[in-house]
C-alpha cells in the first residue's frame, strides 16, 4: 500500500483518498484522507460496509488491491452501479480464470499459448501420480494451490538445494521442502481446492504490470527481479524485454481483460520465459514503473473512467530496492514524527 499511496499521490489529478481496511491498525492508515475500517471479505457485511462508506464518501471509484476481495465484489457490481460508483475489478466470468492458475494456464494451452509443463491433482493419489510425471528427481518441482495469493501453500522441490548448506547458511523459511513432507501435510485431508504440480524453473524471474482496456493494452511495464525473498522482489530492474510483454499481452486479448493487471513470470534452464499467474489487480511492485515513468494506478483509474490513456515514456535501467522502516504511535493511535 504505500507504494501505491506513492503513486496515487502522484496523479495528474488531485483525489481524495478514502482507504479501508480489515487491521484497524493498517500501517498506512493515516496517509489517507479517511480510513475506515472494515470486516473482512467472507463477511457477508463486507459489501454493505462498503457501500455505506461509498455514500458517506461521496466515492467515485473502489480500487480493490486484494485478491481474496475481488470475486465478492464482482458479484455485488450492480449494487455499485445503482449508486454511481465504478467498481475496478473484471467481470466474474474472467476473474474465475485469471485467479485460477490451473484454469489459466489450461486456457492459455487450449489457445496455443505457451505454458510450463504442470499437472492438476485433486488428491494425495493424483498428487503422486503428478510427482512422477514432472520428474521431480531430476528436475525438481513446484508445488501450489490453484486458488491462493501471498505464497500461501507454495513449496519448492529443489534437487541441487543443499539441507546442509540451508541448514547452516540461510535463515529458515517455508518455501523449500520435500516430497515427502508435501504429501505427509495433506495426507487424510480433502483439498479445498486442486493443487498444481509445475516444472520448477531455476532462472530469473520477471513482472508485467499492464493497463488494458477490453483486451486492448493501453501501457505496459516488465521488471526482473534481482533479489526476490519469499516471492517477493526485494530488488528489481525496469527493462526493455518486447518479448515477454507481448507474452502476456498475449492472454490479455484473447481473455479481453480490462484495468491493472500484473503477471508474474520465470525462465526455465534454457531461456525461456513461461507465465506462471495472473493478479488481476494493482501489485506490490507497481511503484518501480513509476519511478520509470509510468505511473500505472492512476493509467488505471484513466481507463476505468474511459479518459485518454498516454502511453508512458520509460526510463529504462531503474532499480528499485526494498528495505525495513519503522513508524511510531502514540497512546491515542497518532503517528510520532521522527
Amino acid at each position: 500500500m504505500p507504494g501505491i499511496l506513492k503513486c496515487l499521490k502522484k496523479a495528474e489529478k488531485a483525489i481524495r483518498l478514502v482507504g479501508c481496511d480489515a487491521d484497524a491498525n493498517a500501517p498506512s492508515r493515516n496517509e489517507f484522507d479517511a480510513f475506515y475500517k472494515i470486516p473482512f471479505a467472507n463477511s457477508n457485511k463486507f459489501t454493505s460496509t462498503l457501500l455505506d462508506i461509498c455514500i458517506k464518501e461521496k466515492v467515485d471509484i473502489v480500487i480493490p488491491v486484494v485478491t481474496r476481495e475481488l470475486e465478492t465484489l464482482s458479484q455485488n457490481k450492480e449494487r455499485f452501479d445503482e449508486i454511481g460508483v465504478i467498481l475496478a475489478v473484471m467481470p466474474y466470468e474472467k476473474l474465475q480464470i485469471t485467479n485460477n492458475k490451473g484454469l489459466l494456464l489450461d486456457f492459455m494451452r487450449d489457445n496455443g499459448l505457451p505454458t510450463a509443463e504442470y499437472y492438476i491433482a485433486n488428491n494425495v493419489e493424483e498428487l503422486e501420480n503428478a510427482f512422477e510425471k514432472i520428474g521431480y528427481r531430476d528436475h525438481g518441482a513446484v508445488v501450489k494451490p490453484v486458488i491462493g495469493n501471498g505464497s500461501r501453500g507454495v513449496r519448492i522441490i529443489d534437487v541441487n538445494k543443499s539441507a546442509f548448506e540451508s541448514f547452516f547458511n540461510e535463515k529458515p523459511n517455508g518455501l523449500f521442502s520435500t516430497k515427502n513432507e508435501i504429501i505427509n501435510a495433506l495426507q487424510g485431508h480433502s483439498f479445498p481446492c486442486s493443487i498444481m504440480i509445475m516444472q520448477f524453473l531455476p532462472g530469473a524471474e520477471y513482472s508485467v504490470d499492464i493497463v488494458a482496456d477490453e483486451g486492448r493494452i493501453l501501457a505496459a511495464v516488465c521488471r526482473v527481479g534481482l533479489e526476490v525473498a519469499s516471492s517477493n522482489q526485494t530488488r528489481s530492474m525496469v527493462i526493455d524485454r518486447p518479448d515477454v510483454i507481448n507474452q502476456c499481452a498475449e492472454v490479455v486479448k484473447k481473455l479481453e481483460l480490462s484495468g491493472n493487471i500484473g503477471f508474474d513470470l520465470k525462465e526455465d534452464i534454457s531461456g525461456n520465459v513461461f507465465i506462471l499467474e495472473i493478479n488481476p489487480r494493482l501489485t506490490g511492485g507497481i511503484v518501480t514503473c513509476l519511478a520509470a515513468g509510468a505511473n500505472m494506478p492512476w493509467l488505471g483509474i484513466e481507463s476505468w473512467l474511459k479518459e485518454e490513456v498516454k502511453q508512458p515514456d520509460l526510463q529504462y535501467g531503474v532499480v528499485m530496492q526494498r528495505y525495513w522502516n519503522e513508524r511510531f504511535y502514540d497512546s491515542k493511535g497518532q503517528e510520532i514524527i521522527l
